[in-house]
């Protein structure tokens, strides 16, 4: 039997946010898990880790020189991340979100995207009322009700919808998100525990900030990023990690460290045409 468990809030650090998921058994998913409530900073927990090397290559790819990273009022996380993939696709189907310009080409092949504005407000609400949320500031949602949600959505507008996933025997597979995002795809993110990651760079040393949380959350990522750490007793290590539109208003972008501190229930990529 589905359950859903839905939590109140999401606020991330110190500006108000909502967030929630409601999970519910998945074929991919973990038997169960169950949400509580947190509000404010005092539910993240921020870790600390230092590389010290000799070189430092990174690698990566993004779908845009700057990809959607919607903030939608009043809305829980899991429209919101359906919002940044509708202004994803906005690109290149015409008027999925209605009078909205999406973004535009920057010195003749790099793509930047708009900040929203009420037309994604209204996509993102309609998105939610078609995933069957009543009350868009409190509600959570299912995988099921944002497949559900997307595929209303996008037959009004004339468009399809199709989801394929990146779980791998039951677990995230990082490399077929990679080969998705490689694809153009976008991969959006159920998540039971996170982190967001600020990399901070010192002479031959990068310090990264996790902030940790272990609550749901949905997230979409847009690219990801590699580095690979040549230390000082000859050996490498490669630091991986997924870039996301997070849906919360201190840090709209940011990495995901797949290190660590980070449990991924079910993930698709997501394709509109």
């Amino acid at each position: 039997m589905k359950k859903k468990i839905a939590i109140t809030m999401c606020f991330m650090l110190l500006l108000f946010a909502t967030c929630m998921i409601v999970p519910q058994q998945q074929e991919h998913a973990p038997t169960e898990y169950f949400a509580t409530s947190f509000n404010g900073a005092s539910d993240f927990t921020d870790k600390v880790f230092t590389v010290s090397y000799v070189n430092r290559t990174p690698s990566g790819k993004s779908l845009a020189l700057v990809t959607p990273d919607y903030i939608v009022p009043n809305v829980t996380c899991v429209p919101i991340a359906g919002a940044n993939i509708l202004g994803f696709y906005d690109r290149f189907c015409t008027e999925l979100i209605p009078n909205f310009t999406p973004g535009v080409v920057y010195a003749g092949s790099y793509y930047v995207y708009n900040a929203y504005d009420d037309n994604v407000t209204n996509a993102a609400l309609l998105l939610a009322s078609d995933m069957g949320i009543t009350n868009p500031s409190t509600q959570g949602a299912t995988v099921a009700d944002c497949k559900t949600g997307f595929n209303k959505y996008c037959a009004r507008k004339s468009y399809s919808v199709s989801f394929d996933s990146a779980m791998q025997s039951k677990s995230f597979s990082y490399d077929k998100a990679k080969s998705q995002i490689n694809a153009g795809k976008p991969i959006i993110l159920f998540c039971s525990e996170f982190n967001l990651a600020v990399i901070g760079q010192q002479t031959n040393i990068d310090r990264v900030v996790l902030h940790t949380c272990k609550d749901p959350h949905a997230m979409v990522a847009f690219g990801y990023s590699e580095y690979k750490y040549t230390l000082s007793n000859g050996s490498t290590r490669v630091d991986s990690y997924l870039d996301v539109a997070t849906g919360v208003n201190i840090l709209k972008t940011a990495k995901i460290y797949m290190g660590s501190d980070i449990i991924i229930d079910d993930a698709y990529a997501v394709t509109i045409s």
